[in-house]
């Protein structure tokens, strides 16, 4: 079953009596896009997606009083800008641009993620962004990916401090044992 809700004025999807959701050979099996007074979409507790890839299974954008909860009931999260704190990266998929600035808290993600997005590192205290590495960036939209330098040459000078005070612990040690 495809169903598409593009730029209504519903305030309110509700699909209760539904059990089983397949994935359609069209597409997605939901898409919800520009519905500005859309508030809620509820389904039954006891819903089940069925597909290759569920995470795929829904698009649900441009919606503006849509809450989080309601889009990560579907295994999606929405991104709104900066991100201030680590563990909320923690959903199986999201959309929007993942972006970095001043400090960050939380702890770090200990798996990726979908990104229907970009990433943005600006003016950044963060230090490690090497969790990056596991997640998979796929815009729908063109973008380009922006990581300020500084963060660059922070993350460089951390692995050489590192290194020399390696080889500094280890002159130490050898020059002891002599």
């Amino acid at each position: 079953m495809c169903i598409v809700v593009e730029y209504t004025n519903f305030n309110s999807l509700r699909f209760p009596k539904l059990k089983e959701w397949n994935s359609c050979n069209a597409g997605l099996a939901l898409k919800v896009i520009g519905n500005d007074d859309l508030e809620t979409i509820i389904f039954d507790n006891e819903i089940e997606f069925y597909g290759d890839h569920t995470v795929h299974m829904a698009e649900i954008r441009g919606n503006r009083r849509l809450s989080r909860k309601t889009i990560a009931s579907l295994a999606r999260c929405a991104l709104s800008g900066k991100v201030e704190d680590l563990s909320l990266l923690n959903c199986d998929a999201y959309y929007g641009d993942i972006y970095f600035n001043k400090d960050v808290n939380g702890e770090i993600p200990t798996s990726g993620s979908l990104v229907d997005g970009c990433l943005v590192v600006k003016d950044t205290l963060l230090t490690d962004i090497e969790f990056i590495r596991s997640f998979n960036f796929n815009p729908s939209h063109k973008c380009k990916n922006d990581v300020d330098r500084f963060v660059v040459i922070v993350v460089l000078m951390g692995t050489y401090f590192i290194l020399f005070s390696f080889t500094a612990i280890c002159l130490k040690a050898y020059i002891s044992m002599k």
